[in-house]
Formats: structure tokens, C-alpha cells, sequence
């Protein structure tokens, strides 16, 4: 039976953000996870014994500080080279020819493939009857539609189609920018399986389908919009040349964005009661790795501005029950809308839109922030007291807002 590794995009030495400024927290230890997450992968494919791996773009994070990353990355290959295990690389957007400098390519090991940038080649490993077809990224932006050009399937061979893109209408990704292209344009070249980079979620693109089409994620979260479990596929083929893919963690340090419906509390204690019990289930999930979380909490208004005196002593508070082996990235405090005055009930009217609209804005400011063509609409149709949330999502201006919206459902009472 034909076994091998797909997986992609380690940004080995890619700095994991986030918990510099946490008080406790084992940040050189963090920074060395994607080196352990390689480590683990190297270790998977000797146990599993598998013909092959492959890397689908994106093995650096960009050029190099020093030797030292290559060097790591050259004596893994070292150790699956001992193994009889063939290594077949893709260039993505990270690493592609124009982001690592000359004076930091190492000769390549006889175990290494590498797939050119150029134009589409081919890896034959005749022994097994395996064909690899794919094309490197020459430049981190690569907007043409590479799979156009990718070679016919070589007769009695299983064929593999390898490529770093977006997949046009992936959420949060730049398809124009990362190989355009659609499923329709990878089915059609006859592969039996496609071993895709880039994208950091897992996922089946053809479901389970014929032929496979996966995005194995990265190898390790790096913050906190990487979150769950992460790392590679072993894939089998069966005697009709069927893939089946199966996901293997290797990540040594989790992230996970927690949520915790509070608002029926009324009593601080029995909130931290609730958020440790979330907690101590995302610790038991991660199965002894270090976790980074986020919560993310809604509260009865009380509550809400009893915690947002003073959040750091609550953060706090939370850390010394969570442990060593747990930090608290950030906790995000939602205020929930309750019938008592001088609240209003969530309903279908335009001001319970409203406030859902900036409740939302509120919440993934940091990370998905306005476009200047976004506030200019929001602007024309706020009232002008309620502009300054636009800009400035802080507690002293989110509780003016929620106060004016309150307000006005009293008058409207």
C-alpha cells in the first residue's frame, strides 16, 4: 500500500504573537514551536514508514535571520534521508525564489525534490510509480493560474497535483494575489489527489469525493486567529488508487477562542465558576500542550461594568485557577441586552440592528478593522453622537453609545 505525508506551510522561525507582554508566559520556549512541530513531523513519517512527504509551500516564513534555520530544516531532511524517505518541496509566497536571498540557499540534499518555479515539472518516483506535478511560486505574488499549464497524468502512475493557492472565494485570503484558480480547474487535470498549501485551515476541498483536494493547515498556530488543532495529513492509497486522507496533530502549542454565555449571572463568582469550567475543558482538549485563549464573554450589564472597573485584576484572577499550562491572551467582554430598564429587548427594528452592527465592529476591530469606504457609509446613517464609535471602540465611548441606544428605546416605551 502507497503511504505518504501532505503537509505545508511550517514558517519555520516564524515568531508566535501574541503573549510577549504576559506576565509568565514561556516565550523563548513558544518561539521554538515550529521547529518542534517539524520535529514532530520527521518523527510521524519514520514511525508511519511512509514512501514520501510532501511540503506544499510556505516551509520558511521569508528570508532568513541566520544559517541556523536552514541548517534545522537541512538536518530534519538529514533524518528522513537515513529513513529511504523522498521529500518533494513546493515553493509558496513566504519562500518563493525572490524572498530568500542567494547568500542563504543551501545545496539541495539527494533527498529533496524540488519543484520548479518556471514552469510546471514533474517528480517521478518510478519505484513506486508515483508522478508529483507542480509549479513553485517564483514571486510572493503569484496571480497567475499555474494548474493551467500543469502536465497530463502519466499513464499507470499515481499523479499528485501540488500547489500553494487560495482557491478562488476562500474567507480572508487574497485568491488574485496567491495562484487564481477554481475546483473545476484542479478536476480537470485527471490527478488522483491534490495536495494543496496555503490555506491554514484544514479542509476537504472535494469532500470526500474522487479525487481527494485537501488543505492539510499549518503544522503549528502562530495566534489567535490560528486556533485548534494543527498539523498533517497520512494519506493511504488503496489498490484502486483511492486516497484516503487522515489528519495527525504535531502542533506543541494550541490556541483556542473561547465563549461563555453569562448573562443569566447575576453574581461575579458564579461567572468565574462558569469561565473556569470552559477553561479547564479547552485544557483537557489540547491533551497536555501549553494553550493560549481568548475568552470571549457576554455578561448581564451589571456584571459587565462591575468586570470593566478593573479587567486585568479579573484576567488575573482567571490565570491563577487556569495554571502554568494555560495563558489568557485576552478576554473580550460583551455586554448582553436585557428587558429590564433601561434596556431594550434584541428585536427585528433598525435600533436592535444598529447596536448589533456595533457590537460586531467592537468585537473584531483589532482584527478586521474599517475601511475608510466602510465608515464613510456607517457615517451617513449614524446620528452624530454615535460616530465616535467608529474610530474608537474603547469602554468610555461603547458605553455612551449603548447608553444613547437605551435611551432612545425608553422614550420609545
Amino acid at each position: 500500500m502507497l503511504k505518504f505525508l501532505h503537509a505545508a506551510d511550517v514558517h519555520l522561525d516564524s515568531p508566535l504573537s501574541g503573549l510577549d507582554s504576559y506576565e509568565g508566559a514561556p516565550v523563548e520556549a513558544i518561539r521554538g514551536a515550529t521547529r518542534k512541530a517539524l520535529a514532530n513531523l520527521v518523527r510521524l513519517a519514520i514511525d508511519k514508514k511512509v514512501d514520501f512527504v510532501i511540503l506544499a509551500g510556505d516551509v520558511y516564513d521569508g528570508n532568513w535571520r541566520d544559517y541556523s534555520t536552514g541548517l534545522f530544516f537541512a538536518n530534519r531532511m538529514h533524518e528522513l534521508k537515513d529513513a529511504g524517505i523522498q521529500v518533494i518541496l513546493l515553493a509558496g509566497n513566504h519562500d518563493a525564489e525572490s524572498q530568500i536571498s542567494k547568500q542563504f540557499k543551501l545545496r539541495p540534499l539527494p533527498n529533496v525534490h524540488h519543484l520548479a518555479t518556471d514552469i510546471p515539472s514533474t517528480v517521478s518516483l518510478d519505484t513506486i510509480s508515483v508522478a508529483l506535478h507542480g509549479q513553485g511560486f517564483a514571486h510572493q505574488a503569484e496571480t497567475h493560474n499555474l494548474v493551467k499549464n500543469y502536465p497530463r497524468p502519466r499513464s499507470g502512475y499515481f499523479n499528485i497535483g501540488v500547489l500553494h493557492t487560495a482557491i478562488n472565494g476562500r474567507e480572508n485570503y487574497e485568491p488574485d494575489r496567491y495562484c487564481p484558480c477554481t475546483n473545476a480547474d484542479l478536476l480537470g487535470c485527471g490527478y488522483e489527489y491534490w495536495a494543496l498549501g496555503h490555506v491554514h485551515n484544514r479542509e476537504s476541498v472535494n469532500g470526500e469525493n474522487h479525487p481527494r483536494i485537501e488543505f492539510p493547515g499549518n503544522i503549528q498556530g502562530r495566534h489567535i486567529r490560528e486556533t485548534g488543532a494543527k498539523g498533517c495529513l497520512l494519506v493511504e492509497v488503496d489498490a484502486n488508487l483511492r486516497a484516503k486522507p487522515q489528519f495527525h496533530a504535531l502542533d506543541v502549542f494550541r490556541w483556542e477562542r473561547i465563549q461563555v454565555e453569562a448573562s443569566d449571572l447575576e453574581r461575579l463568582a458564579d461567572v468565574r465558576t462558569r469561565v473556569d469550567e470552559a477553561i479547564t475543558e479547552a485544557r483537557e482538549q489540547a491533551e497536555g500542550r501549553p494553550l493560549a485563549v481568548r475568552i470571549e464573554l457576554t455578561l448581564q450589564p451589571g456584571i459587565y461594568s462591575e468586570i470593566s472597573r478593573n479587567p486585568e485584576e479579573f484576567r488575573m484572577d482567571l490565570a491563577g485557577f487556569a495554571g502554568r499550562e494555560v495563558w489568557i491572551e485576552k478576554i473580550k467582554l460583551k455586554q448582553a441586552i436585557v428587558n429590564n430598564e433601561p434596556g431594550f429587548i434584541l428585536g427585528d427594528d433598525a435600533r436592535s440592528e444598529l447596536f448589533t452592527a456595533l457590537q460586531a465592529l467592537r468585537e473584531n476591530a483589532e482584527e478586521e478593522p474599517l475601511a475608510d469606504g466602510d465608515c464613510g457609509k456607517l457615517k451617513k446613517i449614524l446620528p452624530p453622537e454615535l460616530r465616535d464609535v467608529l474610530t474608537d471602540q474603547s469602554d468610555e465611548i461603547w458605553e455612551r453609545a449603548t447608553a444613547l441606544l437605551q435611551a432612545a428605546a425608553g422614550e420609545e416605551a
